[in-house]
């Protein structure tokens, strides 16, 4: 086991091109299996760290270059920390997929079942699992989320992504409130006839609605924010552009495509989702390396 307050034992597992064990190795030289500098540029900031000693901060931005040394400041996390990360990831890229091919189902059903003449009260019964089921998943990318944004130690407190992570979990946990009052809600019994007169229950569930949808919205901001700053740490710096171009363009594309076929939320999803996917890739790789040293 590695003493935590030695700077040297804060390098990344192995060389960022070659994957060599750098334990023991002056990290002021070279790589002796591939040649190339042990410290390269800033993690966090991208200045050249060429000629800066391992014990030293990086000039620009403070922050130690030994965390800039191998694939990724996260290498140094506990194994079974990265397990948990990892299958918060996991859980949430699945059950998206889920949602979406049971939003699909629903629909189809639904559909199929009205063209049947079904009456008002069996089609708001059968409404209530379709609720259950529908907001169960959408608990379950919530605790998937809550899991992959578990505190990371071992960071320098001003990249540790703290800041991010208390606003995420907040936002979490407003969308898990509003997400059950939503569910409620829907239990009430509602006359489905278009034509019928707005009643105080049709006033509660709109009003439930706009409320859990604006909290998906600061959410969603909450989740680009963090998948940045995660990105940043995991070395990933096409998902970090990605994730920080998607702060403005995620809406921009939702709305503008919402009025085209609806492929603006499909293609938001899309790229959500793909984000998750290899972030959550980049730590199952680190998985794997520290495993391999282990």
């Amino acid at each position: 086991m590695n003493d935590t307050n030695n700077p040297q034992d804060h390098t990344q597992i192995a060389c960022t091109t070659c994957n060599y064990d750098l334990q023991g190795i002056d990290l002021a030289g070279c790589c002796p299996e591939c040649g190339d500098p042990i410290i390269t540029d800033c993690f966090w900031c991208d200045y050249d760290l060429t000629n800066t000693a391992p014990d030293s901060r990086c000039p620009e931005c403070g922050v130690p270059a030994t965390t800039s040394i191998g694939k990724s400041p996260l290498a140094t996390t506990p194994l079974d920390l990265l397990q948990t990360i990892h299958k918060g990831f996991r859980l949430v890229t699945l059950l998206i997929l889920l949602y979406i091919v049971w939003a699909v189902v629903a629909a189809i059903g639904l559909v199929g079942i009205g063209l049947s003449s079904m009456d008002s009260g069996a089609m708001s019964l059968l409404a209530i699992p379709i609720s259950i089921i529908s907001n169960g998943i959408i608990f379950g990318i919530i605790f998937g989320w809550w899991k992959l944004a578990s505190p990371v130690p071992g960071l320098p407190i001003d990249v540790d992504g703290s800041d991010r992570r208390s606003f995420l979990n907040a936002t979490l946990l407003a969308f898990a409130i509003a997400t059950a009052i939503s569910m409620l809600v829907s239990f009430i019994p509602t006359n489905l006839d278009p034509d019928a007169p707005f009643t105080t229950v049709d006033y509660i569930m709109s009003g439930v609605q706009f409320i859990a949808f604006i909290v998906m919205v600061v959410m969603y901001f909450a989740q680009m924010r963090y998948l940045q700053w995660f990105a940043k740490v995991a070395k990933n710096n096409k998902m970090h552009k990605r994730a920080k171009h998607m702060m403005w363009s995620g809406p921009l594309i939702f709305i503008v495509g919402f009025f085209i076929l609806f492929l603006g939320p499909l293609i938001v999803l899309v790229l959500y989702w793909n984000t998750l996917e290899y972030l959550r890739r980049d730590v199952k790789k680190i998985i794997k390396s520290k495993a391999a040293f282990a």
